[in-house]
């Protein structure tokens, strides 16, 4: 447009002066590349210094920062008009013969895309800059054998703009505010009640208990109290936070790998070592979380129905489910809706954030009602909120199979089995007639946007693709609450048996993976149908065997372990620090200024800190939101009313509320 051509002209002839603004922004664009080779594919320029520009001259100029992508393809025939092959690092190898190798395996970073940032003044559109630079392109095409095609994304490009709240923005921040100050008020009067002097200021009745459901003091206090251990479940908690940092961890690199790297070629040697399958298949870590709510759920609800006989109020749990699960969901979900993308800025903010946001803003109410595992898929809205929909929907089964194991065990125990087993057989299925990889298989060029790739939507989030270890954690439970009924003690024969044979299978489950990520092997959808349809359920069997014995007084020093108190309070905002540890990851991919370099040092520091404001932010998120939200169910549905004298509740509601 006219007034980008002006401003342009302007901005060549300042540069030549050497006037500062001008200098600044010929300084922050890309000069020339390097590490291309290496896979290093992004050159960032300096976005800080590209938007920080503004001039009053011609009206106003400011920097516009934009990415821009380069393709290039290079002819099909090596050197000598002969058709050669990539062999490797060969000295005498022509460096087109690696990109174009490169370009075609999937496991490895392409070399043909480049992305090198400009900064041009305000006025000038991504249409603008991208119009220029392919004219610069066909230039070069009808001199070379090599095609070069130029795009500029407009998410790409950004400048500095002022903050702007829309009305939803005013809303969610209006509602956070009231629950804060709602929060503040109850913890204050909490703290003044503890006077003698102003306990005659105390309310009556339900408002005194809807008021300190608020109280940070009295939320505190109920987190950190401690139960009896009648049953043996506490070794739930360590499982389920060491789980969780595993999965933490997963996601880590999940996001590493699907970022601008400085050195790609290293996580390219990963695929090839055995040893590294332990971290290349973390997402069946996932499993562990589904065998323990199939667990809990079958076995405190068995309990349950033996106490109250009939008086088990069933639609009551789908009601407390929902109420357990949703509100703190609900307020993440407005977070990513809103503002979130008001929180901060960077080269690829836009095509982080505002993509994440403007699938949220199509498809909450996917989430909301549950949903979303099947309906808009390729709007997921928080990757990892697949978990709670299939967790919701295997739920909705339980009580049903819960009453049959209570009416008629054979039956009921027929069912579980023949679920298992359809569950297997429709993976092996869809696997095997679609012709899907296996596992979610964590190559840089597939989770660069995990949502839209096919395995992730059609394999790894369905509900009915990760049925079996539910149903394997169900039959745990029962056979649980069978072997308490009967006071059953397992032999030490049957004790070291199942620990020698759990972690032999674990150890195979993990690491025969290795088989889809070896290099040049042919896809074979036998094996693949094969190993996708069995590894959930081995997996699930072994953690199964690990909860049923260590409940059962055979863990050794891992019972203590996996009971310590640290860990105990770790676990009751795990499922908090699930809600937060997605947007913490995401917000620092989209803030890079530079590419990361990929090591094991750095995925570490990258997990711990992850961990530790997950954490830290589920504490807020389960204080201000999650933890009042429950005491007001208990009061307004009038449950448990009498528990609420009791100083050390029961750990078997304990565990549930938290699963």
């Amino acid at each position: 447009n006219p007034q980008c051509r002006n401003h342009t002209a302007l901005y060549v002839e300042e540069l030549k002066q050497l006037r500062l603004w001008a200098t600044e922004m010929f300084d922050s664009t890309s000069k020339f590349p390097t590490g291309v080779l290496f896979g290093s594919s992004f050159d960032f320029g300096n976005f800080d210094e590209c938007v920080g520009v503004r001039v009053p001259v011609e009206g106003e100029v400011q920097g516009r920062y934009c990415l821009a992508k380069f393709h290039v393809v290079p002819p099909e025939m090596g050197v000598g008009g002969k058709e050669r092959g990539y062999r490797g690092e060969v000295a005498n190898a022509s460096a087109w013969e690696k990109i174009l190798a490169f370009s075609k395996d999937r496991s490895r970073n392409s070399r043909n895309d480049f992305h090198f940032s400009y900064c041009v003044p305000s006025s000038c559109s991504h249409a603008d800059l991208e119009s220029s630079l392919q004219e610069i392109a066909q230039q070069f095409n009808h001199l070379s054998d090599f095609k070069v095609t130029v795009t500029v994304n407009p998410r790409s490009c950004q400048q500095e703009k002022s903050l702007t709240l829309t009305t939803s923005d005013i809303a969610f921040i209006s509602i956070v505010a009231f629950f804060v100050l709602v929060t503040l008020l109850a913890t204050s009067y909490d703290s003044l009640l503890k006077l003698d002097d102003l306990q005659k200021y105390k309310l009556e009745g339900n408002k005194h208990k809807v008021l300190i459901s608020f109280s940070v003091w009295n939320n505190l206090k109920k987190l950190i109290s401690e139960g009896e251990d009648d049953d043996g479940l506490q070794c739930i908690h360590g499982l389920k936070v060491f789980s969780m940092f595993l999965i933490i961890m997963g996601h880590r690199i999940m996001f590493g790998v699907g970022s601008p790297l400085l050195n790609p070629n290293f996580v390219e040697n990963m695929y090839g070592k055995i040893e590294a399958t332990v971290l290349l298949n973390g997402p069946i870590i996932v499993d562990t979380f589904f065998n323990i709510s199939g667990f809990l759920a079958c076995y405190l609800m068995l309990n349950q129905f033996e106490k109250h006989h009939k008086k088990v109020k069933f639609f009551y749990l789908y009601i407390h489910r929902f109420i357990r699960l949703t509100p703190a969901y609900a307020v993440v979900l407005a977070f990513y809706c809103t503002v979130f993308i008001q929180m901060g800025s960077g080269p690829l903010w836009l095509e982080r954030i505002e993509v994440e946001q403007e699938r949220c803003v199509a498809s909450w109410w996917t989430n909301i009602f549950y949903l979303n595992n099947y309906i808009n898929k390729e709007q997921l809205c928080m990757f990892q909120s697949w978990y709670l929909t299939c967790d919701i929907h295997f739920f909705m089964m339980v009580p049903i199979i819960i009453w049959l194991l209570r009416k008629k065990p054979c039956l009921g125990l027929v069912i579980l089995f023949l679920i298992i087993v359809v569950s297997v057989c429709v993976v092996f299925a869809t696997v095997y007639m679609y012709e899907e990889d296996a596992i979610l298989l964590v190559y840089m060029k597939l989770l660069k946007d995990p949502v839209i790739n096919n395995t992730f939507k059609n394999i790894y989030i369905p509900t009915h693709m990760r049925a079996s270890p539910y149903f394997v954690g169900m039959v745990t439970g029962y056979l649980k609450f069978t072997m308490r009924s009967r006071d059953y003690k397992m032999p030490k024969y049957m004790v070291y048996m199942g620990w020698i044979m759990s972690i032999f299978v674990i150890e195979v489950t993990v690491y025969s993976a290795f088989i889809f990520y070896i290099p040049g092997k042919p896809y074979d959808p036998l094996m693949s149908a094969v190993y996708a349809s069995m590894h959930h359920v081995t997996w699930s069997i072994c953690i199964s065997w690990m909860i049923l014995a260590i409940s059962e007084g055979n863990g050794a020093w891992v019972e203590p372990f996996l009971a310590w108190k640290p860990l105990v309070l770790l676990s009751r905002i795990t499922y908090t620090a699930f809600l937060c540890h997605g947007g913490i990851q995401l917000y620092s991919v989209a803030i890079l200024r530079h590419g990361n370099y990929a090591s094991i040092f750095t995925l570490l520091s990258y997990t711990v800190s992850d961990i530790g404001l997950a954490y830290g932010l589920g504490l807020v998120l389960s204080m201000f939101f999650e933890a009042p939200i429950l005491r007001l169910e208990k009061i307004l549905l009038k449950r448990d009313v009498a528990a609420e004298k009791e100083q050390k509740p029961s750990p078997k509601i304990r565990i549930i509320n938290q699963s």
